[in-house]
């Protein structure tokens, strides 16, 4: 039985030049734009937001979790030991990733009027292969 819709050769599929082949792909975007808290913030912003002292931050929890959370490599541009305590500090210390009620309202109505989309206050841009 002859099936003209299976081919057994890859004859006909070869590409007359292979450097077009990724063409179709779209450039990778990285988009990093934080501000190095340490720096950014005083002393007091810095406690009010972390619960912890710069100095405390520094010497005391950092080198207890740099080596559980360092990266070898830079696969996946991952972020550096500093950012994810400061990260899960943030989260502890105020059971949010949204540092006051106004922001999370302003993202509400910005995400109601852009798309009706109801107590929406962030959303997570993820590029996956």
């Amino acid at each position: 039985m002859n099936n003209v819709f299976v081919n057994d050769s890859d004859d006909e599929f070869e590409d007359e030049n292979p450097e077009d082949r990724n063409l179709w792909r779209l450039a990778k975007r990285y988009i990093r734009n934080w501000e190095y808290p340490i720096e950014f913030f005083e002393d007091i912003p810095f406690r009010k937001r972390y619960r912890f002292s710069k100095r405390a931050v520094i010497e005391i929890l950092l080198p207890l979790v740099n080596a559980q959370l360092r990266r070898l490599d830079n696969r996946g541009l991952p972020i550096s030991p500093l950012m994810q305590l400061l990260v899960t500090l943030r989260f502890y210390a105020t059971s949010s990733f949204q540092f006051t009620e106004e922001k999370r309202r302003s993202n509400k109505n910005k995400f109601y009027y852009i798309a009706n989309f109801p107590s929406i206050i962030g959303c997570i841009d993820c590029t996956h292969k």
